[in-house]
């Protein structure tokens, strides 16, 4: 199975709503799992959406 890069952003903002949301992750936390502009980028999207 080959995925996009679509895909694999979207398992990753999946991957982020989950520790912020179900486990109580804050953003600065979430930091220090990967790259910081990354997060910053993924976070500003899914909060755009939940909106």
């Amino acid at each position: 199975m080959q995925f996009t890069t679509d895909d694999k952003l979207r398992a990753v903002a999946a991957f982020l709503t989950t520790l912020r949301d179900t486990a109580g992750c804050t953003p600065d936390e979430i930091k220090c799992l990967l790259d910081p502009r990354m997060i910053d980028g993924i976070l500003a999207a899914t909060d755009k959406a939940q909106k």
